[in-house]
């Protein structure tokens, strides 16, 4: 079957492809550029080629506009591009209202193949965690023996544990309250370090949720990316790190309106403080095998995402480590508020 050439930017992370498709100002280059930003890597901007390889649909950029992306604003920029890759994902770019909230699994065909499809708002500030977590979420379904999944990880005597982190205010307690609300046990305060030994003594045998608190002398990021390093050579554990995020206004706002400090603020703008957050934070992001973005998401919005995640038939025997960075003593524990107040 010939290649045919799609009105789509195009862009993969771990070599798997999205293809983004909207009307002309819906936000394709726009998208695509801030998930490049993130560590994306561009495949093809508003042309995108694609041709059947075996079952798979490939994705490339036609010739003459390898490795170049219109900026608006800035022009034609040169942009490091890779030659192609299978596409996992379709993407419409729609308004926000054509956008449902609880969707059906649905695809789409592309040379007579069934490619998984969703529909997005292309300029919301959740887009790029949202399309992380489609893409990702997409591989595993296709890949169930995946070392991610507890089942997997179960079958080889590995206990699976998910250590999730993120930015101050951006959902962790309610993280916490949903997954005992799932049926986890819940643990306080576990050094990462202790966790090897608690395993071989076979003190984890069922469901556990544990919260680790950063909050003496000044926090590094740079120690805890090396423990958690250290647990993945350990063949008894199987390591996923889930890294919460907000949009910085957003969360400003919920500082503001619960008349709340912010833990690195010190005196300064909350928003300065949540720019000192990110950057402290930014290797365990880095580190991270999921990230969310809470900024469009309510309490029971995020507690359907990690029930969908790991709840009953994706995470048997889950372990889930819940860490709070709070990063100096005396500092308030999390408390809850109505709506999305209650992330903070």
């Amino acid at each position: 079957m010939e290649a045919q050439t799609l009105h789509a930017t195009s862009v993969a992370l771990d070599g798997v492809a999205v293809l983004l498709r909207g009307d002309s100002g819906a936000g394709k280059s726009d998208l695509a550029l801030r998930l490049i930003d993130q560590g994306w890597e561009l495949v093809s901007d508003d042309q995108t080629e694609v041709s059947l390889q075996g079952e798979q649909i490939v994705a490339r950029a036609p010739a003459a506009i390898f490795g170049q992306m219109e900026v608006r604003g800035l022009g034609i920029r040169e942009i490091p591009a890779v030659a192609d890759a299978p596409v996992g994902l379709v993407v419409d770019l729609v308004e926000s209202a054509a956008v449902e909230r609880l969707p059906e699994t649905s695809t789409v065909e592309i040379l007579g193949v069934q490619v998984p499809h969703v529909m997005l708002n292309g300029f919301e500030a959740s887009a790029v965690a949202k399309l992380r977590l489609a893409l990702r979420t997409q591989r595993d379904e296709a890949d169930p023996d995946d070392v991610k999944s507890a089942a997997a990880a179960a079958a080889k005597g590995a206990l699976p544990v998910v250590l999730v982190t993120g930015l101050s205010g951006a959902g962790r307690s309610t993280a916490l309250k949903a997954l005992e609300d799932l049926g986890y046990e819940a643990i306080d305060n576990l050094p990462l370090d202790l966790l090897p030994k608690i395993v071989e003594e076979g003190s984890l045998s069922r469901p556990v949720a544990v919260g680790i608190d950063i909050r003496t002398r000044k926090f590094a990021a740079a120690p805890v990316v090396k423990q958690l390093n250290d647990l993945s050579k350990n063949p008894r554990l199987s390591i996923t790190v889930l890294f919460l995020e907000c949009d910085k206004e957003i969360l400003g706002r919920r500082y503001t309106a619960t008349r709340r400090r912010h833990p690195l603020a010190e005196g300064r703008r909350v928003l300065d403080g949540i720019s000192a957050e990110q950057r402290l934070v930014k290797p365990l992001r880095s580190r991270a095998d999921r990230v969310i973005d809470t900024s469009s998401l309510t309490p029971a919005d995020l507690g359907q995402v990690l029930k969908g995640l790991l709840g009953p038939g994706h995470s048997a025997d889950m372990a889930i480590f819940v860490t709070s960075f709070s990063f100096a003593q005396g500092v308030p524990q999390e408390a809850d508020f109505v709506f999305d107040m209650r992330f903070l």
